[in-house]
């Protein structure tokens, strides 16, 4: 037989290939029986899709307070974490110099209404000599015709009656003027009272100081914009956050959604909040693109306080009880599969519900087989989704990956929890 070989080349040819073909097939045979997969059973329970952000504590309403006018403080009413009521006294300024200026403004309009009085006499003698000058004119002009008096002596009376009533229109403009100094001496006088009430630092708002600048004996420049002395919270049972959101999230933020965050000072206490505004500004900060969300919240037991910083969750969505599939199953691919999943396509064998996007998982079988399972997803919390596809159902295996059963069997340890 040996011999007869040697002497057909042909048929040795046809053997040898035959051997290499069964050869093939076993090892691929081994090869797939000493795949071993790891996979996860699909399960029911609570999943929320949310947007994870930092912010910023802040009093709804806060007012800085300052002053109008320079001066040394004299007097400090209130310090920090005062409740303050709208108006209240809460620092005053040294009063002397304005005190001086109110009295200096005094004695001016004193001697204005003086100058009146004396520019309403000059009128009562004018309007006296004006009377005399017309009346000699008259007389003159009559005596004249009777040939009594030379034309000298009229044309005196004459230009005497002018210039006293010259005099009148004069005395008649000082009284005019002095009338008018007395308003000027009175407005100065008023601006003096201003500023002497200025020196009472009151504030704007009831509320809380939350900040001093100031001390006794300090003193305050007012020149071009006024130095704040005190910043005072309206109302700390009302707070608001200022989220930082990234733009590649903000398109899902809206207003009225709900909030839930936690601040370094009681990590274990979750507070609550509302969207109230969603500010199209950008700001970039090292080419990052932000944009700024307003939460508001209540702050009834007075624990949050201004200046803190949160972590924040901004709830998209949630469902109470879903039908939740890991997100490594998404990833998991095997061998030819993207050409099982082709003929799964072509054969129409897409999820029967599509209202999320269209998934492939690949669902563990008896015998340690898989197949391709097209699934429609809901909402996403970055480990697990949401089926709403009919096609799975609680306990089912999904694949997320795949070992060689030696390399299995070499692994030592109990597995993590979900894996079989």
């Amino acid at each position: 037989m040996l011999g007869w070989l040697r002497n057909n080349t042909w048929a040795t040819a046809i053997i040898g290939t035959i051997l290499i073909v069964l050869l093939i097939s076993v090892l691929n045979t081994e090869k797939e029986d000493s795949l071993e997969y790891a996979s996860i059973a699909i399960e029911t329970g609570p999943i929320r899709e949310v947007v994870s952000a930092t912010g910023t504590l802040s009093a709804l309403i806060t007012v800085e307070v300052g002053s109008q006018l320079s001066g040394q403080i004299s007097e400090l009413f209130v310090d920090f974490n005062s409740e303050v009521k709208e108006g209240e006294v809460i620092a005053r300024l040294d009063p002397a110099t304005f005190e001086t200026k109110v009295a200096q403004a005094e004695a001016e309009l004193a001697i204005a209404k003086a100058n009146v009085t004396q520019a309403k006499a000059s009128l009562a003698e004018a309007k006296a000599l004006d009377d005399d000058a017309v009346r000699s004119r008259e007389r003159n002009e009559d005596l004249r015709k009777r040939g009594n008096v030379s034309a000298a002596q009229l044309d005196t009376a004459i230009a005497n009656a002018e210039q006293t009533r010259a005099r009148l229109i004069s005395a008649q403009a000082q009284i005019e003027t002095a009338e008018a100094q007395v308003n000027q001496r009175q407005a100065s006088l008023d601006s003096a009272k201003v500023d002497l009430e200025r020196t009472y630092i009151r504030s704007p708002v009831g509320g809380v100081v939350i900040e001093r600048a100031i001390d006794i004996g300090q003193t305050v420049a007012a020149s071009l914009q006024a130095p704040i002395l005190f910043t005072i919270a309206k109302d700390l049972r009302q707070m608001q956050l200022e989220v930082s959101v990234d733009e590649a999230d903000i398109g899902r933020v809206q207003k009225d959604l709900p909030v839930s965050f936690t601040v370094d000072a009681y990590p274990e206490k979750v507070f609550e909040g509302l969207v109230e505004q969603v500010r199209k500004a950008p700001l970039v900060e090292q080419n990052v693109v932000t944009y700024t969300v307003i939460v508001s919240t209540e702050n009834n037991d007075q624990l949050l306080l201004p200046g803190m910083t949160a972590n924040v969750e901004i709830i998209i969505d949630e469902r109470k009880d879903a039908l939740l599939i890991p997100n490594q199953a998404f990833r998991f691919m095997p061998e030819n599969g993207r050409e099982e999943i082709r003929q799964l396509v072509e054969s129409g064998g897409q999820a029967e519900r599509s209202e999320g996007p269209i998934r492939y998982v690949w669902l563990v079988e008896s015998g340690n087989s898989l197949k391709p399972i097209a699934v429609s997803i809901g909402i996403n919390d970055g480990f697990k989704s949401e089926v709403l596809s009919d096609r799975l159902k609680t306990g089912d295996l999904v694949a997320v990956s795949a070992s060689s059963a030696a390399a299995a069997g070499r692994r030592s340890g109990p597995r993590p929890p979900g894996f079989f």
